[in-house]
């Protein structure tokens, strides 16, 4: 198969590829608890958020987390993650603490994944670099960081990528999906070239640069 362009968002796989090796991508683990509506208090009727969350129950249950786990690949939902997310709910809800100490926490199902992050917290939406073409046309900010570099980046033609959007992808994928199809279309962009450079996945290879770590 083929296509003229293809869009890399496989989450904390992203960086899995030969092209997009080299990439920072970490996962940061994250587990929600649900509980039965019939054990708490009262019915929520929005999503409410607090240092964690819940929403409005669906099927009988309140889905309600996350915890944010780093440096942490396990899988298995936890007893005492269940803990600190109903903890966490009792202190943003006094009112429910006392049903809320009455829940098992052994009992209740929930749901481990991982969230895609970089080491500056922003996605990564652009086209894909090549690394070593990338760092052979910069090589002067080792030098001089603040090198004026009189030709373009090195990108792999037709190749973009759109993760690292961490806890907040709900709410950034679709304007990062905005300003790849402006790319892809040669369109206008929905963000000025200030954040669009903010987001490039290239940035983390001039960084280096500039840093000497490459």
């Amino acid at each position: 198969a083929s296509a003229p362009c293809a869009v890399i968002a496989c989450g904390t796989h992203s960086a899995r590829f030969a092209m997009s090796a080299g990439l920072p991508l970490k996962a940061i683990r994250g587990q929600t608890s649900h509980v039965s509506a019939a054990a708490l208090p009262d019915t929520l009727r929005a999503a409410l958020c607090h240092s964690g969350y819940i929403a409005p129950p669906r099927l009988g249950q309140y889905c309600l987390g996350a915890t944010f786990d780093m440096d942490d690949a396990s899988t298995a939902v936890r007893g005492a993650d269940h803990a600190h997310n109903l903890a966490a709910l009792a202190a943003a809800l006094p009112a429910w603490q006392a049903a809320i100490e009455e829940i098992d926490t052994e009992e209740l199902s929930g749901r481990v994944g991982f969230r895609a992050a970089t080491p500056d917290y922003l996605p990564m939406v652009g086209p894909c670099p090549d690394r070593v073409a990338f760092t052979s046309r910069y090589a002067a900010l080792r030098s001089d960081a603040r090198a004026v570099i009189g030709e373009p980046g090195a990108y792999y033609p037709g190749l973009y990528i759109n993760a690292g959007h961490g806890s907040r992808g709900l709410t950034s994928a679709p304007l990062a999906a905005e300003l790849l199809a402006s790319q892809i279309c040669a369109e206008p962009p929905p963000l000025d070239r200030r954040l669009a450079r903010a987001v490039a996945p290239a940035r983390f290879i001039i960084r280096d640069l500039s840093r000497n770590r490459i």
